[in-house]
């Protein structure tokens, strides 16, 4: 796998082949935006990765929305918020459509806040 910290970084998307960059969230960004859709909005999305625990031979990922899916990089887990960060930086500069993060809260900075309801009230009128 490729981090933050490596030479073969990307700096930029090379759409229209999908870059694999850091997490599956880089794919889902360009998807939707090869498929037309924008603005993105992001929810859910935030930093503070941690470290997975072992019980008993069995990993507990608090990472993600099953314990059992496991974080699998080969790089040290503590550059993991470094990646996901310089991901979320391409992502802004690459998408010809504008990415916003709608999440509560967090520490994810890389793309204009917006508030949620704001946004959904505005797509009721």
């Amino acid at each position: 796998g490729c981090n933050y910290r490596s030479a073969h970084r990307p700096e930029n998307w090379h759409l229209p082949s999908i870059c694999r960059y850091a997490s599956t969230l880089n794919i889902a960004l360009q998807c939707a935006v090869i498929m037309g859709y924008g603005p993105l909005y992001l929810l859910g999305c935030d930093l503070g990765f941690k470290s997975p625990s072992v019980h008993e031979s069995a990993i507990d990922d608090p990472n993600h929305f099953h314990g059992g899916y496991g974080t699998r990089d080969d790089f040290p887990l503590e550059q993991r918020d470094d990646t996901l960060r310089h991901m979320h930086a391409i992502a802004e500069r690459s998408s010809p459509v504008r990415i916003y993060n709608a999440t509560l809260g967090g520490v994810l900075e890389e793309h204009e806040r917006v508030n949620l309801m704001e946004i959904l009230d505005a797509s009721s009128i």
